[in-house]
């Protein structure tokens, strides 16, 4: 090139794109990841709502979950607790006054989270299995059928 100005300018460029690179890919994952994972849900027939809903946010300190749960009744006031999430492996613990608490393990999937508390608690909504959290709206943000 017979433009130096050019040159450095293309060079500048180039040294900015390789680092945005790598953190478009980070962006791309964070938010693939994020989002509601639920399986809450309204039985009619018991005329109770039944099940486990958490929003996984990307913050400024980190992964958060915003869980929130019912076993036949009213929804539980929702917990926001840091969540540590290293590939597609997902942990939080919930405190003691939560209606599941302790520490849950899960793996994040395209559309999904499966996981258990360490404590061995059942999902209300598939009782005997272990949590499948779908990544979908919130029962929240579903409309009823008129």
């Amino acid at each position: 090139m017979r433009n130096p100005r050019l040159l450095r300018s293309f060079v500048l460029v180039l040294a900015l794109a390789i680092p945005l690179r790598g953190l478009t890919q980070a962006a791309v994952q964070m938010r693939t990841i994020t989002g509601i994972y639920t399986d809450l849900r309204f039985v009619d027939e018991a005329g109770d709502l039944v099940g486990v809903e958490l929003f996984l946010l990307n913050t400024v300190d980190g992964y958060h979950v915003v869980f929130q749960s019912a076993e036949g009744g009213a929804a539980t006031v929702p917990i926001v607790v840091k969540a540590n999430v290293t590939g597609d492996k997902i942990e939080f613990t919930l405190p003691d006054y939560a209606s599941f608490p302790g520490k849950f393990s899960g793996q994040i999937e395209a559309d999904r989270i499966v996981g258990a508390f360490e404590k061995g608690y059942l999902s209300p909504a598939r009782p005997g299995s272990r949590f499948v959290l779908l990544k979908k709206s919130s029962y929240w943000q579903v409309k009823t059928q008129e």
